[in-house]
């Protein structure tokens, strides 16, 4: 069986926003790299994986992640992510929302 993975969206230049019940990122030229991250990733894996994806060098520039998390179908708040267990779960939640 095939590991399954989970499309992220990595978003640079510009500013996370908390609206009324959404998390929106703006600014231009805002940067859009999607990626696909496999359960069992690590905060360290995650890290690489972006900043090869990106072919940005990670001496240079400092990556803050920060997760658009549901906390219901119909709102949002962002979370930063800065250890293994807060990657472990934001890649369980594609998972857990069955609408």
């Amino acid at each position: 069986m095939a590991a399954m993975g989970v499309a992220v969206n990595c978003y640079w230049n510009g500013i996370v926003k908390k609206e009324q019940n959404d998390v929106v990122y703006e600014d231009a030229p805002m940067i859009v790299l999607p990626i696909k991250v496999f359960h069992g990733t690590t905060y360290a894996g995650l890290l690489d994986k972006i900043y090869a994806a990106a072919a940005i060098d990670r001496w240079t520039f400092e990556f803050n992640i920060i997760c658009r998390y549901p906390i219901s179908s119909q709102e949002y708040k962002p979370i930063p992510k800065e250890n293994d267990e807060g990657v472990e779960l934001m890649l369980e939640v594609p998972s857990t929302l069955k609408g």
